[in-house]
């Protein structure tokens, strides 16, 4: 059965959905509250992290492999979790662990070009975070946000691509298991409201308000 770590919140989302937003806000909620509270995301600020961010946002991606590209997606998340300052050594440390992003990223983004049953499989040796939380938008408010935040697109920020991704979503949210939490948020709402219904489920769970 595959594990899930306690206490774990994922944010999840095609690009413009707000994922940043709502970590920040939510860290600022608990902290506020006298909780612990580590705040991160994926890809990570290590070095193949910084790796895969540098290959997204310059032409050399089109050099890259599609597989090359999973493989350090997988790599850096391994770190992530399991590395001596990973999350599974830092949890004991802290009430509360929030991830920008986690393995549904991978399938639903890297599941376009490559095989989705694949991926998956792939991401199994990952624990489960026991509360993930979807900000649902569609693909043209993704790219007028995205256009609205100016700046050098990377190579995911495409409708075709957007259209795939959001597809591919419901896919890796499948299936759940029954130790964890899944929720779908309208991402259209505004991010104060958003936050506001997050805080809601989590006092469902955890008696947090």
């Amino acid at each position: 059965m595959r594990e899930v770590l306690k206490k774990f919140i994922v944010f999840e989302g095609i690009d413009g959905a707000g994922t940043t937003t709502q970590t920040e806000l939510l860290y600022n909620f608990l902290t506020k509250q006298g909780y612990s509270v580590l705040k991160t995301f994926e890809p990570t600020d290590g070095f193949i992290g910084k790796t895969i961010r540098e290959l997204l946002s310059c032409d050399s991606v089109k050099k890259v492999e599609n597989r090359t590209l999973l493989y350090l997606y997988l790599a850096d998340r391994y770190e992530h979790i399991y590395s001596a300052q990973g999350i599974v050594k830092l949890f004991s440390d802290y009430d509360f662990i929030i991830s920008d992003r986690y393995f549904f990223s991978t399938i639903a983004y890297q599941g376009v070009n490559d095989n989705i049953d694949e991926i998956k499989n792939l991401c199994s040796v990952f624990p489960y975070p026991e509360v993930v939380f979807y900000i649902d938008i569609p693909v043209d408010v993704s790219l007028n946000r995205i256009e609205k935040r100016g700046g050098k697109k990377d190579i995911f920020e495409k409708k075709s691509f957007l259209d795939s991704t959001l597809r591919n979503y419901q896919d890796a949210f499948s299936p759940i298991p029954s130790s964890a939490h899944y929720f779908s948020l309208d991402g259209v709402l505004s991010s104060n409201t958003i936050a506001k219904n997050i805080v809601e489920h989590l006092y469902k769970i955890y008696g947090i308000q």
